[in-house]
């Protein structure tokens, strides 16, 4: 009985070949919007998810601020997120 073939021939890589897992964060509107923005991106290379993802953050951000109001932590939050994903695009 053969066994079958583990690795990239396989159709699995390592995690370390995928890159660390990161966090999602901790307030449930930015994980909501983090997991709506990787349903988005699915299709799409990781880095084009990140971008999608930094610059969402970033148009709530400056909705914010173009009000005159402070920003939420949960929008600090997800921009914290997307920051963290520079690595990796």
């Amino acid at each position: 009985m053969k066994r079958a073939a583990s690795g990239v021939a396989g159709g699995k890589r390592s995690k370390r070949a995928r890159g660390p897992k990161r966090r999602a964060p901790r307030s449930r509107k930015a994980a909501q919007i983090t997991g709506l923005v990787e349903a988005l991106s699915a299709g799409f290379a990781v880095g084009d998810g990140v971008f999608l993802g930094r610059n969402i953050a970033g148009l709530i951000a400056d909705a914010y601020k173009d009000q005159g109001r402070r920003v939420p932590p949960w929008v600090r939050q997800l921009t914290a997120y997307y920051a963290r994903g520079r690595a990796a695009s």
